[in-house]
């Protein structure tokens, strides 16, 4: 979940090849919501992480497309509060029982949002809550209920709202090896989140699949809602950029599977060279002493978005051989810029680009030589896969996903009052 970002286009307003099939993909005359919409703020303003980017847009395309959400807060301890007294205290308020109050600050459409919702200390006390007591923690908010879109997994939910919950992925139960996160502890919370929820938004139909067999939830309260690319700057998918390089972007870490990758690579004998471009994740100083150095590899830190965008439209390709994905972002922004793309052929990757990419077993290090040698070489495949992967990105501009989300709220808020 810690892939980097990048600007992508959202050719919504007519920029761009995709200009006429994404009119047809418009919001059509959707009743707006009679209800408030409320996001937490947890990993809002860390668009650098994947869960972060989800909620950043999100909260874009609600306020873009509908109604600015309000916003749930946890107001930090005041300075000096980091002691052994203050985290005793922390841990002693923690176990107690009963709902904790947030303030409800409604001040108009400020910075995208309609208002704020803000707890004392909000996010760390649930975490230890859940951990002392076993149980999510309650929250009560004055005024008019609505839906709470929990953007993560959050030992919390607010009563008397609906609460949705979006899964990302559950990797690190089905394989812990591949992540940092505790597997057991998530599979504990997010059968109490079962308990209490009305809807789980996943963001595959293969994420979906994997929760309904795994908990035996009911089809219908399990719903996929693939996300959508970057908002903020819209550029022409069909400009060539130069081709000068290979790239892969996102997380450095075990399971995007780097190292195969790089090995790979190197034996296509490709004259381009590879570029890795991300922040380092689990176990990057161990992934990046088996890529070594040289070999035309090369490691670029976390960039802007405007560099990053420049980079994947000037690749010839993007390479994406993940072990295991949710749903893959950079397949989808890359699709969007125009950029063929290489990736491993696990369920999420297949769901999100469709056609649109040139599909490899990720454990295959002679098969990955062979795509990249065929990318390097084959001016027509190229191409094929730059037409494919924009019809499909289309898929992913913000009309497109407030549409799927519009059509969550309305069955899941018509449902009638939320849980106490």
């Amino acid at each position: 979940m810690g892939d980097k970002t990048g600007g992508v286009p959202d050719d919504d307003d007519g920029n761009g090849p995709a200009s006429d099939l994404s009119a047809m993909l418009r919001p059509r005359h959707m009743s707006r919501l009679s209800f408030p919409v409320c996001i937490d703020g947890r990993l809002l303003d860390d668009d650098y992480t994947g869960v972060g980017h989800y909620a950043a847009r999100l909260a874009q395309t609600l306020a873009r497309h509908g109604a600015a959400p309000l916003r749930l807060d946890a107001v930090p301890p005041a300075a000096g509060g980091g002691g052994v007294a203050a985290r005793l205290g922390r841990y002693a308020r923690a176990t107690l029982p009963g709902a904790r109050t947030v303030e409800r600050l409604d001040a108009g459409d400020v910075g995208g949002f309609s208002g704020r919702l803000l707890g004392r200390d909000l996010f760390r006390e649930a975490y230890l809550h859940f951990k002392f007591r076993g149980r999510l923690l309650p929250v009560r908010c004055p005024g008019a209920p609505g839906i709470m879109h929990w953007t993560y997994p959050l030992p919390l939910y607010l009563e008397g709202w609906r609460n949705i919950y979006t899964v990302h992925d559950i990797i690190p139960i089905n394989r812990q090896d591949l992540s940092p996160v505790d597997g057991a502890r998530l599979a504990r919370l997010l059968g109490r989140i079962i308990e209490r929820a009305d809807r789980l938004v996943t963001v595959s139909e293969a994420v979906r699949q994997d929760v309904i067999a795994r908990w035996g939830c009911a089809p219908d309260f399990v719903t996929a809602c693939h996300q959508a690319t970057d908002l903020d700057t819209a550029h022409d998918a069909a400009g060539a950029g130069a081709r000068a390089h290979f790239l892969y972007y996102g997380a450095i870490e075990p399971r995007k599977n780097l190292v195969r990758l790089a090995r790979a690579y190197r034996a296509s004998g490709s004259g381009r060279p590879l570029l890795i471009v991300g922040q380092d994740g689990w176990r990057a100083q161990e992934t990046r002493a088996m890529i070594g150095e040289g070999g035309n590899v090369r490691f670029l830190p976390l960039q802007s978005r405007d560099a990053l965008t420049g980079l994947i439209r000037d690749a010839r390709a993007m390479l994406f051989p993940s072990l295991d994905e949710g749903f893959g972002l950079p397949v989808a922004e890359s699709m969007a810029l125009g950029t063929p793309v290489m990736a491993s052929s696990i369920p999420a990757l297949r769901e999100v680009a469709g056609d649109g990419a040139l599909f490899v077993d990720p454990l295959d290090e002679a098969e990955m030589s062979r795509a990249i040698r065929a990318l390097d070489r084959d001016d027509g495949l190229c191409a094929r896969l730059r037409a494919l992967g924009v019809a499909k990105a289309v898929a992913y501009q913000s009309s497109a996903y407030y549409e799927r989300l519009h059509r969550i709220y309305a069955d899941v808020g018509g449902a009638g009052a939320g849980r106490a």
